[in-house]
């Protein structure tokens, strides 16, 4: 399952599609082909996106909307329009 930004639709890797854990790597990539991923968790091996997309924030997304709640000026977490994420 690959783990997207929901703003700046950043990849940020690979959760495994069987446990949840984030705990992933690559063990083989082939030219032409998916890469194939290995859970350290589970020991579940699947394909990259196998069981789909799913979302969180990146580091650097996630100190921008920490930095903007604290903002006395915005105080919400409204984005420039353009650049991903929620807009009003």
């Amino acid at each position: 399952m690959t783990r997207r930004c929901a703003w700046c639709r950043k990849q940020m890797g690979e959760k495994c599609p069987k446990c949840g854990s984030d705990r992933c790597a690559e063990i083989a990539k082939v030219r032409g082909k998916t890469p194939v991923y290995g859970c350290d968790e589970c020991r579940f091996v699947f394909r990259e996106g196998q069981g789909g997309i799913t979302h969180g924030m990146c580091d650097s997304c996630m100190r921008e909307a920490k930095a903007r709640r604290s903002s006395p000026v915005t105080g919400s977490l409204a984005r420039t329009p353009g650049k991903g994420g929620p807009e009003k």
